[in-house]
């Protein structure tokens, strides 16, 4: 019983993660996991984890808004790492993907990621991330990374 229980499992999930599967190449596979695996570690507040996705002299921006305008901020690596690690306990921080568009050029990769962020379950802000990878040693990581921030 149990195996046919498996079994049905089995099937019924198949085409589900096929088509998942199938709406990226092996290589856009790879890339996206690295994505999927920064915001698993930025949602668990894990800097140590999120270190080795990232190349060390990092490009970090983000296109803030004010009165109407854009301001583009920096961050280091050290301080971007800094300030996850420092996200109380008591504070729910989630950002929600919306879609993944993947660009890859031998050992170079973009993706595009718009995105709603939640603070304590309620809307923050949403925008777009612009992701820049680099495959190194075999790896990718993350060279840069630019977002926009708007509020709703």
């Amino acid at each position: 019983m149990n195996h046919l229980l498996t079994l049905f499992f089995i099937t019924c999930l198949s085409p589900t993660l096929l088509a998942q599967n199938s709406r990226f190449s092996a290589a856009e596979q790879e890339v996206v996991k690295v994505i999927d695996t920064f915001f698993t570690h930025f949602h668990q507040r894990d800097s140590a984890k999120l270190r080795p996705l990232c190349y060390p002299k990092i490009h970090l921006q983000a296109v803030k808004y004010k009165d109407g305008k854009p301001e583009i901020s920096q961050d280091s690596l050290q301080g971007f790492l800094k300030a996850i690690a420092s996200i109380p306990p008591t504070l729910k921080v989630e950002e929600r993907l919306l879609d993944y568009k993947v660009q890859i050029d031998a050992d170079l990769a973009t993706v595009w990621t718009p995105y709603q962020f939640f603070v304590n379950d309620k809307l923050s802000h949403q925008g777009a991330n612009a992701f820049t990878l680099v495959r190194i040693n075999s790896t990718w990581q993350i060279t840069a990374i630019i977002d926009t921030r708007r509020k709703q």
